[in-house]
């Protein structure tokens, strides 16, 4: 009976931390490039076994609260007209980051590419941090350089026409990277990663295996239809741990009433 209750009280607490999660994914459909998390749980007696090599086992079986980990499949890429809007289309397995900088020299990756000048006129999130160019500067535009008049190609490389000399100047090329092990990047905000222990492996992108767009962005790869669904089984299934637990405790009443008082 013990057990039972264990099984559903965990089962719970798993119920909980997967709605908080899929809250997360819900509130950030509309976030460009935002790379939704989902919840991997196991059962926990294997989780012991394995701690243990499979020795002196207590037998209590229940599931343990799961390990996070992020999904950066490619979202859709929505054509803007912006100009200062750019997206990396690249396959599932090699994903391409754009690399910005903090104001504190921290570099930090992430898929979303909307960007703007300051006032500067050099390139930045809309949080401030500047984009980092290929040399791991920032990409700044001369007083005459106009957005409207630029050109991008697809390995990233900006250029702007120039009326007075009738030719195309560059100006910079975007920072794209590659990280081979994802799992090890640690989600800073809501859409931007970083490599605090140096285990991710992050190289300079191979052109021609990725291609960046202009006027584009990506949306979020979180379905909201999807998560909808995936919240109202979370509840369901908490519903029912929740009648699991009664039931075990009226049963178990009743078999102290049955034996009567000590």
């Amino acid at each position: 009976m013990e057990d039972g209750i264990y099984r559903a009280a965990s089962g719970m607490m798993v119920e909980l931390k997967g709605q908080d999660i899929l809250a997360r994914n819900l509130a950030a459909v509309n976030a460009p490039g935002y790379k939704r998390d989902f919840l991997v749980s196991n059962k926990f007696q294997q989780e012991l076994d394995r701690l243990e090599n499979e020795s002196n086992s207590s037998g209590v079986m229940g599931t343990d609260q799961g390990a996070l980990y992020v999904d950066f499949t490619q979202g859709v890429l929505k054509n803007t007209g912006r100009p200062l809007d750019f997206a990396i289309e690249s396959p599932d397995d090699k994903v391409v980051f754009f690399k910005v900088m903090t104001s504190d020299g921290k570099g930090l990756f992430t898929r979303n590419g909307s960007f703007m000048l300051n006032q500067d006129r050099v390139l930045v999130t809309k949080e401030g941090h500047v984009v980092a160019s290929k040399t791991g500067a920032g990409i700044t535009f001369g007083e005459t350089d106009s957005v409207n008049n630029m050109y991008v190609n697809k390995d990233g490389r900006i250029e702007v026409f120039d009326k007075t000399t009738n030719t195309k100047q560059e100006i910079g090329t975007l920072g794209l990277f590659t990280i081979d092990k994802k799992d090890q990047l640690k989600r800073m905000s809501s859409n931007y990663f970083a490599d605090p222990d140096k285990k991710a492996l992050i190289e300079e992108a191979t052109p021609g295996k990725y291609a960046v767009y202009h006027n584009y962005i990506e949306a979020s790869n979180s379905d909201p239809l999807k998560t909808m669904t995936d919240l109202i089984h979370g509840a369901r299934g908490f519903e029912m741990n929740q009648r699991v637990i009664r039931m075990l405790e009226d049963r178990f009443k009743n078999e102290q009433n049955k034996l009567g008082p000590r």
